[in-house]
């Protein structure tokens, strides 16, 4: 069985810088400061450069259906029947009193079909930013470039998660953003950043018009952030011609109560304008839910699971790949997580999506209302 790392000379080039900087790179432990958000990276100083590797690889199987190689509806680890890298990246960081910027170059899957609209050396960009401090005083900050996105509180760096897959909640929102975002903190305990984008997850803006985010961060302790989210812009474009004004706002709780146990809400809904055959302007919806949790049994053994509720009933995000208008499913997953060590980390998680009409299919490529997803994954920090 072959390990699929490139399919192409391009994606060889970047696989060879990647593989290179890895030597360079060394480790402390890492400091979550919110799962929503890129910034967890285990990091080795030098002065005001830090440098860090992470590497996420996995192999997944449907066991309904072995005759199709992806996962359907799924962005992240979706790939089936063989290993495959989800995300190799390195971070490169400096920072300065005044002066901070960014780099993360990666490849893997997830980069492949997430990045798929995008050109050129974006499509291997999971960050690329730089910032100036406006306030000393303040601390106000003011970053530009293509930013790790807020929405949600899972991104695209797994091992921060409780569970190794993604929910299908940050799945269809952005996981990136391109523009500029100002970091304001209101008082010690709330932070409040301020976003002029190109769109929804677009490096290369697609409309006419630029989009504006929001996001409040609240720490009322150590055991407890709440962080809340809103986007409003124009998706009109030569894709979504027919689109219009985009509403989205977006809520999660993080909560550790003890050293073992950690529990994360998620809840978002958007609201997506569009124009119909008859020149009419309609509003359609769409929403999702979810709840996960993890407990520590064990030095290094701990088991997490999460439910979730996903509605699209006028396919704005998602469009069914059988003959069903609309889509809704439930999900419910168990995850078991070995740490072997501060660097490694093992992952083996079952999930079974089931709707109520025929979103899947089986063995037979009939349509289906449930579909079993086992994957196992190995993560390495550095």
């Amino acid at each position: 069985m072959r390990l699929r790392l490139y399919n192409n000379k391009s994606e060889y080039k970047y696989f060879k810088i990647l593989f290179f900087s890895f030597f360079i790179c060394m480790t402390t432990n890492s400091q979550v400061v919110n799962t929503g958000i890129n910034d967890t990276a285990a990091e080795k100083s030098l002065k005001k450069f830090n440098v860090s590797a992470y590497v996420d690889t996995y192999w997944g199987t449907d066991f309904q259906n072995k005759n199709h190689s992806d996962i359907p509806y799924m962005v992240s680890m979706n790939k089936i029947n063989q290993p495959y890298i989800n995300l190799a990246m390195i971070d490169f960081r400096y920072q300065s009193k005044n002066f901070r910027v960014k780099l993360l170059p990666g490849f893997g899957t997830y980069m492949k079909a997430n990045y798929s609209n995008e050109n050129g050396i974006a499509q291997y960009l999971v960050e690329a930013n730089a910032g100036i401090l406006l306030s000393k005083k303040r601390a106000i900050w003011l970053d530009a470039g293509i930013l790790s996105s807020p929405y949600t509180n899972e991104s695209a760096i797994s091992k921060d998660q409780l569970l190794y897959t993604r929910a299908l909640g940050p799945e269809y929102s952005p996981y990136y953003l391109t523009g500029f975002k100002a970091s304001i903190p209101i008082q010690k305990k709330i932070n409040l950043y301020l976003y002029l984008i190109n769109g929804w997850q677009e490096i290369k803006r697609q409309g006419n018009s630029l989009a504006f985010g929001t996001q409040v961060e609240y720490r009322p302790n150590d055991k407890n952030l709440f962080n809340w989210n809103t986007y409003f812009g124009n998706e009109s474009s030569s894709i979504t011609p027919s689109y219009r004004n985009r509403y989205f706002t977006d809520f999660y709780w993080l909560h550790n109560p003890n050293k073992k146990m950690a529990i994360a809400l998620s809840a978002y809904w958007g609201i997506q304008e569009k124009i119909i055959a008859n020149g009419n302007k309609v509003s359609n919806n769409w929403g999702q839910m979810n709840l996960s949790m993890s407990y520590q049994f064990a030095k290094k053994w701990s088991v997490s699971g999460r439910v979730e509720r996903f509605i699209d009933p006028n396919s704005v995000m998602v469009n069914p790949i059988t003959p069903i208008n609309g889509f809704s499913t439930n999900s419910v997953s168990t995850c078991l997580n070995l740490s072997i060590n501060e660097h490694i980390l093992w992952r083996t998680e079952c999930r079974i999506f089931s709707s109520a009409n025929n979103l899947y299919l089986n063995q037979q490529n009939i349509p289906a209302n449930q579909l079993v997803w086992g994957i196992s994954s190995i993560t390495i920090r550095f």
